[in-house]
């Protein structure tokens, strides 16, 4: 192919070369892939794909049910695909930096058609790393664009917290901790707390600020399995590996 030859793929190869935590960043979108294909499996996606008279269209293609009618076989082999490229996109990874550009744009292409054909498979937790990867492939200056990015995701999601109902801990009530309802408005605002200071942390280039916004992230991520189970928490750690390094240390 003509485009792996390209100087676009020249610079993304020599730009990750020269940055371990790129190299670190490129693992953790990849991993994403695997995390959504398994998060698939506990969502019901076989039965989503085949079940075409329960189909829930998305807003901008509301007949989507007369279009998307696919065979038992057809999305078993849709699903299984998207597995074993997740496996030979990361095999490329250590081999040939250039295919892997392609194979990790497959990959993105795969998981973007899939969840196109239901609602029920869109997300913020997969729209984050769909802009990431997509800056990642198509831009450069990737390590800072890609931190930009994620700080202001976790700014975001900050400012939305910030309301009656997140911080009496009502958003949380449906799962209280150790059967104490009082430790729920404490743990929303610790929660709205390191969402908006430790992002701001790891824009610093100190070692000690960047690994206490790491902590805090990391922290705030384990304790949110509770509640959320396993795929944003590890979706959003695989996205951090961006901040793994200071600059000084990245090379």
């Amino acid at each position: 192919m003509a485009i792996l030859h390209s100087k676009f793929i020249e610079n993304f190869v020599s730009e990750l070369k020269s940055s371990k935590n790129l190299r670190w960043f490129a693992v953790g979108l990849t991993f994403v892939h695997l995390l959504t294909a398994l998060f698939w499996q506990q969502q019901g996606a076989f039965e989503i794909l085949t079940n075409a008279s329960q189909r829930i269209c998305w807003p901008i293609f509301p007949e989507c049910g007369g279009y998307f009618n696919f065979s038992s076989s057809f999305s078993a082999g849709v699903l299984s695909f998207y597995v074993v490229l997740f496996f030979v996109t990361l095999y490329f990874y250590f081999k040939n930096l250039k295919i892997f550009w392609f194979l990790l744009l497959l990959l993105e292409i795969v998981k973007l058609g899939v969840q196109f054909v239901d609602y029920r498979f869109m997300g913020n937790y997969h729209f984050m790393p769909h802009i990431l990867t997509f800056m990642f492939l198509f831009f450069g200056n990737r390590k800072t664009t890609a931190r930009i990015w994620l700080v202001t995701f976790y700014m975001g999601a900050a400012l939305l917290k910030v309301n009656q109902e997140w911080l009496s801990g009502s958003s949380l009530a449906w799962k209280i901790p150790f059967g104490n309802i009082k430790l729920l408005p404490i743990l929303a605002l610790a929660a709205l707390l390191i969402e908006i200071n430790a992002p701001i942390l790891l824009l610093i280039e100190k070692k000690w600020a960047r690994n206490l916004g790491l902590a805090g992230l990391v922290l705030f991520h384990l304790v949110s399995f509770y509640w959320v189970g396993f795929f944003y928490p590890l979706v959003m750690l695989s996205l951090l590996s961006v901040f793994v390094l200071t600059d000084d240390d990245d090379i």
